[in-house]
């Protein structure tokens, strides 16, 4: 099944604006995921740390379950609450999460602390590394006899908000094989995102990337801006990113915070809601088990949902 952003954008719009919105341009330019010609270097002519790792790693340990890191900050209450709400959608799709993350200040949202039916561990990072994550992810059963909730349903996975504001090693890697990424359209958040693939691929050159767009304010500036984002990815690193849906209006998840209820239940029929879930569809399917244990290499066999 094709995967390109413009896939997606007529199920949130009216017809005639959907009509124009994924329209192509004439030469095909510009499309969501479209192979850039030619592979320029880097524009200050420099190799980032990921593509000099040519060699690949020995395969890491790998995990009970498949996990789903969430890069963010400590403190980014916005993207903290956007990948708790992708957990519940997601377990009402039928892929139970265990969410293993850092302890939140309240500020970032310690109310999701004992919300959703699906099983939750938060782990003190007090040595300022994610070496305490690592070992709840690897055993996510054990983490849970110690997380804030039993679990119910067997996870199918782990996802993990993976603090950016601590130290990552070489040992974190086997938490990098599948990375889900929040970007916008502007400088700060371009750069803040090339300079977080640039950090995850140093440490695994094999990681799989994906990216739900946010920051936006219609869904023809969603799809301009993941074209944007997947094209500068692939000519600095020579990979393609994954098309990971987008969220409008994504500011109502702060209301998820205090009302302590995900957006599903709290505003359904919102355009956040209604985009959150494709989003969350898309995740599910990409959602793929590891084959007989084996690390995925650059030339991997892709899912076919994520082309």
């Amino acid at each position: 099944m094709a995967r390109e952003l413009r896939d997606v954008l007529h199920y949130f719009l009216d017809d005639d604006e959907g009509a124009d919105a994924v329209a192509p341009s004439p030469d095909g330019a510009g499309a969501a995921g479209a192979e850039p010609e030619g592979r320029p270097g880097p524009e200050d002519g420099q190799r980032p740390a990921a593509r000099a790792r040519a060699a690949p790693r020995p395969c890491a340990p790998t995990a009970a379950v498949p996990i789903l890191a969430c890069p963010l900050h400590s403190r980014d209450a916005l993207r903290l609450a956007l990948a708790w709400n992708l957990a519940a959608e997601l377990e009402q799709l039928g892929r139970p999460p265990h969410w293993v993350a850092a302890r939140p200040p309240v500020e970032a949202g310690s109310e999701l602390d004992g919300c959703g039916s699906f099983s939750m561990t938060w782990i003190e990072t007090s040595r300022g590394d994610v070496s305490a994550l690592r070992r709840a992810a690897l055993e996510p059963s054990r983490a849970g006899a110690r997380g804030a909730k039993a679990m119910g349903a067997p996870p199918t996975f782990v996802l993990m908000p993976l603090p950016t504001d601590l130290s990552w090693s070489d040992d974190d890697a086997p938490l990098l094989g599948r990375c889900w990424l929040a970007a916008g359209p502007s400088d700060r958040e371009r750069s803040s995102f090339l300079s977080l693939c640039e950090r995850i691929l140093s440490i695994r050159p094999d990681a799989e990337l994906g990216l739900t767009v946010v920051g936006v304010a219609d869904l023809r500036g969603a799809r301009r801006t993941f074209a944007s984002l997947a094209e500068i990815y692939a000519c600095r690193f020579d990979r393609r990113l994954r098309s990971q849906g987008l969220v409008l209006d994504e500011r109502e998840l702060y209301r998820t915070l205090t009302a302590r209820r995900p957006l599903s239940r709290l505003l359904p029929d919102s355009r956040a809601a209604r985009t959150l879930r494709d989003a969350a569809e898309l995740i599910r399917d990409d959602l793929e088990p590891p084959g007989d244990g084996a690390c995925a290499g650059p030339a991997a066999t892709r899912p076919a949902s994520w082309e």
